[in-house]
């Protein structure tokens, strides 16, 4: 009897509480059903992506990614002030006047030092071991007694394909990168206005015989990526000049993602790279840019997507260092510091996670949960490259080591392509993308002056002989057939 009393106590508990959150949840909604309405009528999700491309990205979207412009970038940091709460100081050209720096990211964030300790200096955050770093006693010290816990800094330093050159015959040059992501502390200007964290990436170039890139060497541009704790987990951006020069502000990344398309004429001027500005190219490259699958052939969806972080593809990395790859020679460890993977490990679950919340359906999401998903059981040893062949579906066709087509092309794709197709549009481990894909591959696999608009020519970032382009074309058309007799 007295159990049965308790119990019938407990349910009727349970069925006040219920009512009283229903109560609840119906006295919001009639108070705020109108706000709602008028701002659903307001704007949707289209509403919101076609803004972004008028405000942010309307010069240069006919390109492979869109590179936007120096206006539109001063607007969006502009803009970041009602949206964000992070006032940058951009004053126009020359004009003197105080810039935004680096450092006021970390302040942002929290992480500035109590008077009368010296401030952290941004080339203090780039020169700092991991270790120094993530040590929260000893920063916090340094900070002036800033409380600090484990894991609130997360360091790695590793080797960066996806921003070195390769548009030489040789490659003599290898891009680095010094991830620093800091958690934004309770009661910081971050915090209040909804941002769990940021990511600065320090960006090196180092020749590719050079046991240590980093020592004595300066970040040429440094980017940042604000992430939000909203249900989408959105990014903003922010970049900044070389660390030498005081990492001060700037409006775009130089890169050679297109060095293959700059000409010869201008390379001495530009070094080779070409300007992408914030934040359109940034979200192009972060997963904005996505082909539409539902339709035959695939088409550009004609929408911004919700960014995406991209996750650390340790495997990727050790691929470019194999035989006969642009980087056997390189001297200095994949993963410069001992530990790396461990922190590369808890960085791809943040960004997984990310991933989860912003575009749950994309094929970067899916990457990231297959290299957790291997890593988290087998840890730092690298997954062979037809192992990380992803599938959308049980039944997908899937690329296939036995079967000797495929044996040859998706390492030269991997070689060739990954470095933009594992997250703008398609990824190239995905062999039904690639299937989908084959009339337009073929049309773009041709040299450039060939090809009606010279900047669909692919790959971007380097030049082919006509013979190399050649005998791709020959291995997609096989691809396709071979497919086609399968079905």
């Amino acid at each position: 009897m007295p159990s049965r009393s308790l119990d019938r106590r407990i349910r009727l508990f349970m069925t006040l509480v219920l009512l009283c959150i229903l109560a609840a949840l119906l006295a919001y909604s009639g108070a705020t059903s109108g706000h709602v309405e008028a701002a659903n009528v307001a704007s949707g999700p289209a509403d919101e992506e076609s803004d972004f491309a008028s405000t942010y990205c309307k010069t240069n979207v006919k390109t492979a990614v869109p590179s936007g412009s120096e206006a539109e970038a001063r607007k969006y940091y502009q803009d970041l002030r009602a949206k964000i709460g992070f006032q940058i100081q951009d004053p126009s050209p020359g004009q003197p006047g105080p810039t935004t720096t680096l450092v006021d990211v970390a302040a942002y964030l929290g992480f500035s030092a109590k008077p009368p300790v010296p401030p952290l200096t941004a080339k203090d955050f780039q020169d700092s071991s991991p270790a120094e770093l993530m040590d929260p006693i000893a920063l916090g010290k340094r900070l002036g007694g800033v409380p600090l816990s484990v894991g609130d800094v997360l360091v790695a330093r590793f080797f960066a394909p996806k921003i070195s050159d390769v548009s030489q015959s040789s490659v003599t040059e290898a891009g680095w990168r010094k991830l620093v992501r800091l958690r934004a502390q309770p009661n910081s200007a971050a915090a209040t206005h909804g941002i769990e964290y940021g990511i600065i990436l320090f960006n090196f170039f180092a020749p590719i015989d050079q046991s240590d890139p980093f020592s004595g060497n300066d970040s040429v541009n440094t980017q940042t990526i604000l992430v939000g704790n909203d249900a989408g987990k959105q990014l903003y951006w922010v970049d900044f000049g070389k660390t030498s020069d005081g990492a001060k502000l700037s409006h775009e990344l130089d890169a050679f993602f297109d060095a293959g398309h700059i000409p010869t004429s201008l390379s001495t001027q530009n070094g080779g790279k070409a300007a992408y500005f914030v934040p359109c190219s940034c979200i192009s490259c972060h997963g904005g840019l996505r082909l539409d699958f539902t339709i035959t052939p695939p088409a550009p969806d004609n929408h911004f997507h919700a960014p995406l972080l991209d996750y650390l593809d340790t495997d990727h990395w050790q691929d470019r260092t194999g035989k006969g790859d642009d980087f056997e020679a390189l001297k200095a460890p994949v993963l410069f510091d001992p530990g790396t993977f461990g922190v590369i490990l808890l960085i791809n679950q943040e960004i997984q996670k990310q991933n989860v919340a912003a575009q749950p359906d994309s094929v970067l999401r899916r990457a990231a949960d297959h290299w957790l998903t291997w890593h988290l059981e087998q840890g730092e040893k690298p997954e062979a490259l037809f192992d990380r062949a992803l599938e959308a579906l049980p039944n997908s066709r899937r690329w296939n080591a036995s079967d000797p087509i495929d044996a040859e092309l998706l390492p030269k794709l991997n070689r060739s392509c990954f470095r933009c197709h594992g997250s703008v549009k398609f990824d190239v481990m995905d062999k039904e993308m690639v299937l989908a894909l084959t009339s337009k591959l073929n049309a773009a696999l041709y040299p450039r002056d060939q090809v009606p608009d010279p900047r669909a020519a692919m790959p971007p970032d380097r030049t082919l002989p006509p013979d190399d382009l050649k005998h791709l074309r020959d291995l997609i058309l096989k691809l396709k057939q071979s497919n086609k007799e399968s079905n």
